[in-house]
């Protein structure tokens, strides 16, 4: 029986210990990344209602930047900044995390 109980344990463990259990940024709210690819405007966030909104520190944050990719994020909007992509408000992120696929 005590056999059972340890490999029990073990599995449990490396079951628990190898599953990525990032739940994204607090209070944040879910989107996805998409590049444009126009001139000045590449990277967007399309949220979950379909608004997009146009990130400017994108680059201060360690993340991989891929098309598609789903991220949490929380932010600040600047109603004062006007950009030239015209496809969304300009913000500036505080957190921005992948979720797991």
């Amino acid at each position: 029986m005590t056999s059972a109980k340890t490999l029990l344990f073990i599995a449990t463990t490396v079951l628990l210990t190898s599953c990525k259990m990032d739940k994204g940024c607090p209070n944040g709210i879910n989107g996805t990344l998409v590049n444009l690819n126009l001139d000045g405007c590449s990277w967007v966030i399309e949220l979950d209602n379909n608004k997009k909104i146009i990130p400017i520190n994108l680059d201060s944050f360690d993340i991989e930047k891929e098309d598609d990719v789903k991220v949490s994020i929380t932010y600040t909007l600047l109603d004062n900044m006007a950009g030239i992509c015209m496809a969304g408000k300009m913000v500036e992120l505080s957190c921005i995390k992948e979720l797991n696929k």
